[in-house]
């Protein structure tokens, strides 16, 4: 399979996937509510160590303000 074939067959299924409108809401709704569930997870995950991370970095620019 050469590069031009590939690049066609990306080309096709992008179209058809861009082209596909037939989505109902409940599909959104669970699209939306994934989402919603990754984010709650990440931050469950990270949220002390980024809370950590921002308060340092805070710091650090308090002190160029004041030093």
């Amino acid at each position: 399979m050469n590069t031009k074939n590939v690049l066609v067959r990306c080309r096709n299924w992008f179209t058809r996937l861009a082209g596909d409108t037939r989505g109902e809401m409940v599909e959104y709704a669970i699209v939306v509510g994934v989402v919603a569930l990754s984010a709650i997870a990440a931050y469950t995950a990270f949220g002390d160590s980024i809370k950590g991370k921002i308060q340092e970095e805070g710091g650090k620019v308090t002190s160029i303000r004041t030093g």
